[in-house]
């Protein structure tokens, strides 16, 4: 099973506390580690896309699925780790 802190250790960008808390609720469901599967290999299809829009949505079934596995799950997202701690250093 794939955990939050597993998402974080990989990405090494925060995820802001009210969008742990909420995602930490729903995360063991098989359909979410489904998802979170896919978007972790980039594999997300447009109508996976579709369903993380309809179900994913702040207000939505699972509040902030769209997010982690659209926007946060990203190699933009490490890239952007990398780019902190290099400005941090100096580089």
């Amino acid at each position: 099973m794939i955990t939050a802190k597993d998402i974080r250790k990989h990405y090494r960008e925060p995820i802001k506390t009210i969008f742990k808390r909420d995602i930490d609720k729903y995360i063991s469901e098989p359909i979410v580690q489904h998802y979170i599967g896919k978007a972790m290999k980039y594999e997300l299809s447009e109508q996976d896309r579709d369903w993380l829009w309809d179900n994913g949505q702040h207000a939505g079934h699972y509040p902030h699925l769209g997010w982690l596995c659209a926007i946060y799950i990203h190699p933009l997202t490490i890239a952007r780790n990398c780019l902190r701690v290099a400005a941090k250093i100096g580089v």
